[in-house]
């Protein structure tokens, strides 16, 4: 669960910074969590333009959302 609302945390705010603050917790912790998940699961879920993160699937994303 934990999972789905840091995905979509950053889906929403575009960015690291942003999506860390809504979530009470440090832009360092929601990064390494980000590349945690993408290096175990050998996905990269967000192309990184600049500071802005693009969501790269949007499948992945919506069907978090439903769950």
């Amino acid at each position: 669960m934990k999972e789905q609302v840091y995905m979509l945390a950053i889906e929403k705010y575009k960015g690291i910074k942003d999506a860390a603050q809504s979530l009470h917790i440090s832009p360092p912790a929601l990064s390494i969590f980000l590349s945690n998940l993408e290096e175990r699961s050998g996905v990269h879920f967000f192309d990184r333009i600049g500071k802005q993160f693009i969501p790269r699937q949007e499948k992945f994303i919506w069907n978090m959302q439903e769950k």
